[in-house]
C-alpha cells in the first residue's frame, strides 16, 4: 500500500498523474507506478495506460527489488526478505547449471556453465552485503518475533538485531526492545522540549539536593527500574519522568523546589 501522502501528492496531479504508462508483466503482475494504479481503483478509472512486459519470475523480483528504495520505506530488512523468496528459483538454476556442467564434460569448445552463488545474487538483488543476507536468514528462523517486527519497521538495524541475537536470550531481547524504544521516545521529547523558546526560562520544578536524596531513598527493587541516558541538550539539566515523580511524591520523598 503506497503512503497517504503519495497518494494524494498524485491525486492533485489530476489527469497528469495518469499520462505515464504503468509497466505490467503478461500474468498483471504491477511492476511499478503502484500508486498510480491504486490511485485510478480508488477513483474507478475504466482504463489505465500500460506498457505489457514478458518476464520470467526470476526477472519480476529483480525489477520489484530495484523499486524498493528507503525513499519508498522499503528498509534492508524489507528488501533481503522479499529477495529470498527466490531462492527456490536460485537453487533451481543452480542444479540446472550444475546438470549442463556435468553435459559438458568433455567437450572443450563449448561454454561452460557459470555457478549460481544463490547468497550472492541475493545479496545483488537486494543492494547489501552477503554478510547481512546471511545474518537475516539465521534471523528470520531463530529470532524473536518482537525483534523482527521492529526490523520490519525499521526501528533497528540488522546488526542491532544480529548483537542483541549472540548476546542476548531470547527472553532478554523483549526487554532490551523495550528500553530502546523507550530510550527513544524520551530524546525526542527533550529535544521538542528544548526547542521551545521559553525552556531556559523555566524555573526548576525540583529541588537537585531533595531529588538525589529522594533517589536515594528508592528501595533496591524499584532503583533498578529507573532508565538513566545521557542526551544532548545545552547547559547542565536533569530531565524526571511523571512516573518516577509521582513515585518519589508518594514515598514523601520528593519536596517541590
Amino acid at each position: 500500500m503506497p503512503p497517504i501522502g503519495q497518494l494524494n501528492d498524485l491525486a492533485e496531479q489530476g489527469e497528469k498523474a495518469f499520462d505515464e504508462p504503468v509497466p505490467i508483466n503478461w500474468d498483471g503482475t504491477i511492476l511499478g507506478r503502484y500508486a498510480v494504479w491504486q490511485l485510478a481503483c480508488r477513483q474507478k478509472h475504466e482504463t489505465l495506460l500500460c506498457i505489457e512486459y514478458r518476464l520470467d519470475e526470476e526477472e519480476v523480483f529483480r525489477w520489484l527489488l530495484r523499486d524498493m528504495s528507503p525513499r519508498e520505506g522499503q528498509n534492508d530488512y524489507r528488501r533481503i526478505t522479499f529477495a529470498l523468496e527466490m531462492e527456490p528459483l536460485l537453487q533451481e538454476k543452480a542444479k540446472a547449471n550444475q546438470r549442463a556442467g556435468g553435459q559438458s564434460k568433455g567437450l572443450p569448445n563449448l561454454a561452460k556453465a557459470q555457478p549460481v552463488h544463490i547468497r550472492v545474487e541475493i545479496a545483488k538483488a537486494s543492494g547489501v552485503s552477503t554478510g547481512s543476507v546471511g545474518k537475516v536468514q539465521v534471523l528470520k528462523s531463530n529470532g524473536h518475533p518482537d525483534i523482527l517486527d521492529a526490523l520490519w519497521a525499521g526501528e533497528i538495524s540488522i546488526d542491532g538485531a544480529w548483537k542483541w541475537f549472540n548476546a542476548y536470550s531470547a527472553d532478554q531481547q523483549p526487554k532490551l526492545l523495550r528500553e530502546f524504544r523507550l530510550k527513544g521516545g524520551i530524546k525526542k521529547e527533550i529535544a521538542k522540549m528544548v526547542r521551545q523558546p521559553e525552556f531556559r526560562r523555566r524555573p526548576p520544578e525540583f529541588d537537585l539536593a531533595g531529588l538525589l536524596a529522594a533517589l536515594l531513598e528508592l528501595p533496591l527493587a524499584e532503583s533498578g527500574e529507573v532508565l538513566v541516558l545521557e542526551v544532548q541538550v545545552p547547559g547542565r539539566a536533569v530531565a524526571v519522568s511523571r512516573e518516577l515523580a509521582s513515585l518519589l511524591y508518594r514515598q514523601g520523598d520528593l519536596p517541590l523546589s
